[in-house]
């Protein structure tokens, strides 16, 4: 559809209501930030934004835990080769046969195996 921009008259083709051609448009969003960042508000927003960059530093990413090298199986005992450091179980059999499976699917466990 083509549209007739309200600031300049140039004519425009857009899918959506807009008023303005992406032109003036630019230039109305910057004259609105500058506004904004010399209005009260805006001072106000930045002071706040400052005293929390200054509460908080970025601290580093902490380092992700080291894998084992072979953990033991809670259920049968066998040692396995873990694929992430806090894996419990060699298998999907001991997994669906610990304690808190049996607790969380109850009589439903073989369903899910």
């Amino acid at each position: 559809m083509i549209k007739q921009c309200k600031q300049c008259g140039k004519e425009f083709e857009t899918q959506t209501r807009k008023t303005f051609c992406p032109e003036c448009k630019k230039i109305r969003k910057a004259e609105q930030n500058r506004r904004y960042v010399n209005s009260e508000l805006g001072q106000a927003a930045q002071e706040r934004y400052n005293a929390k960059r200054r509460k908080n530093p970025k601290l580093p990413k902490p380092k992700p835990e080291p894998l084992p090298k072979f953990n033991t199986c809670d259920i049968c005992g066998k040692k396995f080769k873990p694929a992430y450091p806090r894996e419990h179980f060699c298998s999907d059999d001991c997994r669906f046969n610990s304690p808190l499976a049996r607790a969380f699917f109850g009589d439903d466990i073989d369903l899910y195996r």
